[in-house]
């Protein structure tokens, strides 16, 4: 039983790392994070933390440690941290969404502005005909 409460252990511990490893990316000067792939990331190392949680839960129902109790306050408090840093990388993706959606709007209305300046120069320039017959 100690052998899966070091690999759960582990399993919070690299789930974090990736998780500050994905707020940095968002740090300004970087290139957009790949977003997809990070989600990706995230849902295999949860289903394998789900699942290695899940055995262990069994194991500690059937054996009865006397430690267990502590076992699990440590498990909890990774997962509790766990998800604060899924706060705040929900946070951080809100702040990118947002950003995007606000360039979007100014690029919207830069080429309105654009097209009205072609449609008043296109008017200016079209070829006039002058009629001599009355």
């Amino acid at each position: 039983m100690r052998n899966e409460f070091l690999k759960i252990q582990q399993s919070i511990d690299t789930y974090q790392a990736l998780q500050a490893e994905q707020i940095s990316s968002f740090d300004v000067g970087r290139d957009l994070p790949d977003l997809m792939s990070q989600s990706h990331e995230r849902e295999v190392l949860t289903s394998k933390l789900m699942r290695r949680i899940g055995f262990f839960m069994k194991m500690v129902n059937k054996q009865r440690p006397p430690n267990s109790e502590v076992m699990l306050i440590q498990l909890n408090e990774g997962l509790v941290d766990i998800l604060a840093q899924n706060q705040i990388l929900e946070k951080k993706i809100k702040q990118l969404r947002d950003s995007i959606e606000k360039r979007m709007t100014q690029v919207s209305k830069g080429r309105q502005v654009m097209g009205g300046y072609r449609s008043s120069v296109a008017g200016y320039k079209t070829p006039r005909v002058i009629s001599i017959t009355n």
